[in-house]
């Protein structure tokens, strides 16, 4: 079973992920946070596989969190959600740590 922690600022999003989540049979949402704080919060408590991270989020944003997750002792996968389009974004996410 993989863990997956959703950081997402939206609640209407966050829970559509949650719910697709739930549908596959080797997932498992173990964690949410909506904002940038209470996703480094969480990890401190929550041990996940994987995080799927929003980029624009409050407070401490995605490109600025993935630096603060990749520190952390058995980093989790991070995969970057984005409303931007723009290719800058990914390759700055990618750059930082995301996968």
């Amino acid at each position: 079973m993989i863990r997956v922690l959703v950081a997402e600022d939206h609640t209407i999003v966050r829970e559509g992920i949650k719910q697709l989540i739930g549908l596959a049979r080797d997932l498992q949402v173990v964690g949410e946070a909506s904002n940038g704080e209470q996703l480094l919060e969480t990890l401190r408590h929550v041990a996940c596989e994987v995080v799927l991270l929003d980029i624009s989020m409050p407070g401490v944003n995605g490109l600025e969190a993935i630096p603060r997750i990749r520190a952390l002792t058995n980093p989790p996968a991070i995969l970057v959600l984005s409303m931007h389009n723009e290719a800058q974004m990914a390759a700055r996410a990618l750059k930082v740590g995301a996968a």
